[in-house]
């Protein structure tokens, strides 16, 4: 799962995945899983982690911020999902690999708003 993390605006976001392939191999379920977005959350210098857990060719997504004024619940419910200032989650019916792309414009557009106090 470490190995799976991507360092993205200036090393501010960390985003990290598991594949279904994952829970085969260490025999483990998708409720074990659930605080791993923490570890992407806790490095340095990192303000908002994120962790997408293809799940039979759907994504479960999680959002974690260090501080309420990123807001992660408005930025879930960008994907119709919800939750709380500091942590938040969304459901997507696509692939990682399709989604990525608009996962990191979304969360760039979000960053500059907060940027500018507008949340």
């Amino acid at each position: 799962f470490l190995a799976s993390f991507r360092m993205e605006f200036e090393d501010r976001v960390c985003i990290g995945s598991i594949c279904e392939k994952f829970y085969q191999e260490t025999g483990t379920e998708p409720e074990d899983t659930e605080d791993f977005v923490d570890y992407a959350r806790s490095l340095e210098g990192v303000e908002l982690g994120v962790l997408l857990e293809d799940r039979n060719g759907k994504i479960k997504g999680s959002f974690r911020a260090k501080e309420k004024k990123y807001r992660v619940d408005l930025l879930a419910k960008s994907f119709n999902g919800g939750g709380h200032a500091c942590a938040a989650g969304f459901n997507v019916d696509s692939s990682i690999e399709e989604f990525y792309p608009k996962l990191i414009r979304t969360i760039g557009e979000h960053l500059q708003i907060v940027g500018k106090g507008r949340i």
